[in-house]
């Protein structure tokens, strides 16, 4: 997915640092990299600050357009450090953040507030998914990643039905101030979730700065707010998911989030057969579907159902877009297929 702004000679490119993702997956503990930053007039009344740095494994641009230089600027700054903040906190990868520590303990007291809300939506959505969307998926992931790293081959059969005995979100005991798991070696991973999560409340930090008009796009997951005008929408590009150069999509929005899942971001092996994604309530990475899109209100809901309507695969996901509520899709299967839910167009 990119940003399609020709108003105002910017565009981002969906994965424009996939390497890095990749080698990262979503490595979520604070990233310290130079970042740019450009300025310029937009338009009688308002000024254009855009800035791009590296976190989350991608690159994060910010645009504000604000009739105050100096307000965007200070603004973007403070977004900037609460993604810094949430990520060091939310990562899988950091030994020390909390996540961390329950996928070594099975427990954790004295819960973060933060982590308590991204764990309880994850909760929320595996109910809503039934079942397609799960954070302790961790294990299987592991074991695809090891046994390519060691053999260059997929685990046995015996070696996935032992790592699925460890996926169930049912084994995740939340309350407002602790979690357990209640069965042992559950791992979690919120790699699909936490990074719209984090950017949702980066937007947070912008509008409490009073900024009226901005766009955050962390490798395709995208918010935007107030459009780049009085009733005039951002329009986003979103990438074909077989030809990285072109799209296959547009979409409009004054308000909102778009977040993309699909199968050649990250892969086991050299050869791109075995990617990322894999179901939880099956036993290999999907195969019918390149990429899943989706409209919602939040990044964090954006982000979960997309990844959550890929593992479904092309029918299931795409009724799943069609059943669930203020949501709206778009999906292209293995042959280049595009299938788009109810009201994809006019959302």
């Amino acid at each position: 997915m990119k940003l399609d702004l020709s108003t105002i000679n910017h565009s981002l490119n969906r994965r424009s640092f996939l390497t890095l993702s990749a080698s990262a997956g979503l490595a979520l503990a604070g990233l310290s990299f130079p970042s740019s930053c450009e300025a310029a007039k937009f338009s009688t009344k308002l000024h254009k600050v855009s800035m791009s740095k590296l976190g989350m494994g991608t690159y994060v641009n910010i645009t504000a357009l604000d009739p105050s230089r100096d307000r965007s600027e200070e603004a973007i700054g403070q977004a900037y450090a609460e993604i810094d903040r949430l990520s060091s906190l939310l990562s899988r990868h950091d030994p020390s953040s909390p996540v961390s520590y329950l996928n070594t303990n099975g427990s954790l007291s004295d819960l973060p507030t933060e982590l308590f809300h991204v764990l309880k939506a994850s909760l929320y959505y595996n109910r809503l998914s039934h079942g397609y969307f799960d954070i302790s998926i961790l294990p299987v992931l592991d074991l695809y990643e090891e046994c390519f790293k060691t053999t260059n081959k997929p685990p046995s059969l015996p070696e996935i039905q032992n790592a699925m005995s460890l996926v169930g979100s049912d084994h995740i005991d939340l309350t407002s101030n602790s979690v357990t798991f209640t069965k042992p070696h559950i791992q979690i991973t919120l790699d699909s979730i936490a990074k719209g999560y984090i950017i949702d409340r980066a937007m947070d930090v912008l509008k409490r700065h009073g900024i009226e008009h901005a766009l955050i796009n962390a490798g395709g997951d995208i918010a935007v707010h107030g459009g780049t005008n009085v009733n005039k929408p951002w329009r986003i590009a979103i990438q074909d998911p077989q030809t990285k150069e072109s799209n296959i999509d547009v979409v409009e929005m004054i308000n909102g989030a778009v977040a993309t899942s699909g199968n050649y971001e990250i892969y086991f092996d050299k050869e791109k057969i075995y990617h990322h994604l894999i179901s939880p309530l099956s036993l290999d990475p999907v195969k019918n579907i390149s990429s899943s899109s989706v409209q919602a209100r939040t990044v964090m809901e954006a982000d979960a159902l997309a990844t959550a309507a890929f593992v479904m695969g092309v029918e299931k996901g795409m009724k799943f877009m069609n059943s669930t509520p203020d949501v709206e899709g778009l999906i292209v299967d293995s042959f280049g297929q595009k299938l788009t839910s109810k009201s994809w167009d006019k959302a």
